[in-house]
């Protein structure tokens, strides 16, 4: 597999990996986060499945966006992937969709509401929980994906064949239990062929 192929391929499991995670913990936090909204107590459970079911997609919806603009903006800054600065701009665009879209549902649409439990927070009227949903949600989900990113980037056979080293070298990998003298050994492999 060449260098463009493995790279897409760690790219794609690990977007897999953050929307899984994503879809686990958002419907996991909707779930609990019920009671505060007024549908618990007024829907009926058909009411309140289609509604968990509803706002758990659009939280994919909206978790997949902001991933995908903040890989455009990490990509046109040439910032690394799934790095601290775009798991920032995906937190930010995520928080600030979900601030405007609280308002305008509760507000102006009047599409929900919020039952006297829930924390609100001025100015816009946006509830507590579904603040925190976006601040805590995405952060463990980049975070693993992150991790997972660094990983599947990080195997000395992989890194070495993707810098160009001859594959002699690559070939006299051996195995080790440390993860660091594995990174040492790629990092001496480099400035050799340098």
């Amino acid at each position: 597999m060449n260098r463009e192929a493995r790279r897409a391929s760690s790219i794609t499991r690990t977007v897999l990996a953050y929307i899984v995670l994503a879809a686990a913990g958002h419907l996991l936090w909707e779930a609990a986060q019920l009671p505060l909204y007024t549908i618990s107590s007024t829907g009926t459970r058909r009411e309140i499945l289609v509604a968990l079911l509803h706002c758990t997609g659009g939280d994919l919806l909206i978790a997949a966006s902001a991933l995908a603009l903040a890989a455009l903006i990490a990509s046109i800054a040439q910032w690394p992937l799934f790095g601290a600065r775009m798991a920032i701009i995906t937190l930010l665009l995520g928080l600030g969709y979900t601030v405007f879209s609280e308002w305008l549902n509760t507000e102006i649409r009047q599409s929900w509401s919020y039952t006297e439990a829930m924390p609100i927070l001025p100015p816009l009227g946006t509830g507590l929980a579904p603040l925190l949903q976006w601040l805590i949600v995405p952060a463990m989900a980049l975070g693993y994906a992150a991790r997972k990113f660094r990983t599947l980037n990080l195997s000395p056979s992989a890194d070495l064949i993707s810098s160009g080293i001859p594959a002699p070298a690559v070939t006299g990998l051996r195995s080790s239990s440390s993860p660091d003298s594995s990174i040492a050994y790629v990092a001496r492999q480099r400035r050799v062929h340098q």
